[in-house]
């Protein structure tokens, strides 16, 4: 009994070590066959690679693709570099390549789908927050309160810090920049963008004193103690809704209509008609000053006269404005001299003497807004008349105020007029 069990075991033992081997062999196999596959697809692949090395799109390829890697990794003047050689070598190559940037952009997304698989990722939301209603001043100062400071100093600890930020500015010394920035001209619209940069410029683009000093500049005395007291919650309400003129350029209206001739010495029944063409112009300064052009030259050779407020030329007019709700008054002087000689008996004493001729100027416009981006931008005729004082006497003449020969002044922004300051706000 003993024997045969012996033998049973061993043919037992015989039988699991030839099975195992198969296994192992199979495995063997396939590896083997796995191996050969990827051996090929290399080989098949360096061939492919080593015929296209030798062609300029391959080349040109290489160069692009490496080029969106530099600018992934934040090396802008690298990739610009890569960029243009390819482009030297291929012009249409990021053609080429697109299809080859989408599919390897999709692998991408498909292969932190698949690692990411089994996390949570939060959902987000389809809808963007809702900021109508929402006091930003409130949540910028609640944000900047816990830092402490005016501006939020970017944190980086791999940049070693050489400098002093902004930030360590005391909130005096900034607003007085600020001042400089909206200038004596007014220019609002700089101070604007300059709230856009952060959440502190945001506050301090706001300050109660800069719009304060700004409503004053344009209204003076009727501005009054408090913007409550004339139905606006703040200063800069108050500047951006109240009736007043812009600053940063000049208005400007094209006159056009016809007029006949004298008729011809040979041709009776012959006589020319002439198209007239001018243009007005009209700058307004905060400080009350005004000065007016009427030229037939075009607007790009004639808003360069009225960017000092001390003009030069004498063809341009200077005087005062004020504004009274949507009315605004103007009052132009323009004065010339008569040199009239004496009589003979008298030339000893005195050889001529100078006789001042006085043009006075009354206009009345109304102030309209065409559109809400377009505020206060067109003037519309009221009133125009002129006093005229020549020797010793004084002549009124009110003009009659046609569409066609008193068109609106249309306002257009002038870019020259607040590219530099002289002076803050104060």
């Amino acid at each position: 009994m003993s024997t045969s069990g012996a033998l049973a075991g061993e043919e037992e033992s015989d039988e699991e070590s030839s099975s195992s081997s198969a296994n192992v062999l199979e495995e063997f196999r396939n590896n083997w066959q796995k191996e050969l596959q990827q051996t090929h697809h290399l080989s098949s692949a360096l061939g492919n690679l080593s015929l296209a090395n030798d062609s300029e799109e391959s080349m040109a390829q290489r160069l692009f693709l490496q080029g969106t890697e530099y600018e992934r990794m934040g090396k802008v003047f690298d990739a610009i570099r890569h960029y243009r050689r390819a482009v030297q070598l291929v012009p249409d190559i990021e053609l080429r390549v697109r299809p080859l940037l989408a599919q390897q952009e999709e692998d991408e997304a498909t292969e932190v789908a698949n690692i990411d698989e089994t996390e949570e990722i939060p959902e987000e939301a389809d809808d963007k927050e809702d900021l109508s209603n929402v006091d930003l001043t409130l949540r910028f100062q609640g944000a900047l309160g816990r830092c402490g400071k005016v501006c939020e100093r970017p944190s980086d600890e791999k940049v070693l810090q050489t400098s002093l930020h902004i930030s360590d500015l005391p909130t005096e010394i900034i607003l007085y920049i600020f001042k400089w920035v909206v200038s004596r001209d007014l220019d609002v619209r700089s101070l604007e963008y300059l709230g856009l940069v952060c959440r502190g410029f945001y506050i301090l683009a706001r300050d109660p004193e800069i719009w304060r000093l700004a409503c004053t500049k344009v209204w003076r005395s009727s501005v009054g103690l408090s913007p409550k007291a004339l139905g606006y919650s703040t200063w800069r309400q108050m500047f951006q809704e109240r009736y007043r003129v812009n600053f940063h350029g000049c208005y400007i209206s094209k006159t056009s209509y016809l007029r006949y001739g004298e008729n011809s010495f040979q041709d009776q029944f012959y006589r020319p008609v002439h198209l007239i063409e001018y243009y007005r112009y009209m700058r307004f300064f905060p400080e009350g000053r005004v000065l007016m052009l009427t030229t037939p030259d075009e607007p790009v050779n004639c808003v360069g006269k009225l960017k000092d407020r001390f003009p030069q030329k004498k063809e341009v007019l200077v005087g005062k404005y004020e504004i009274h709700e949507d009315i605004l008054m103007i009052l132009l002087k323009k004065s010339e001299q008569r040199r009239q000689k004496l009589p003979r008996e008298t030339k000893r004493q005195q050889n001529c003497f100078a006789e001042r001729d006085t043009n006075t100027f009354y206009l009345e416009m109304r102030i309209n807004t065409a559109a809400k981006k377009r505020r206060f931008c067109q003037l519309e005729w009221k009133q125009y008349s002129v006093v005229q004082f020549k020797n010793k006497a004084e002549f009124t003449t009110n003009f009659d105020l046609l569409p066609n020969q008193y068109p609106p002044l249309w306002f257009s922004r002038v870019r020259s007029y607040h590219t530099e300051t002289d002076c803050p706000l104060f």
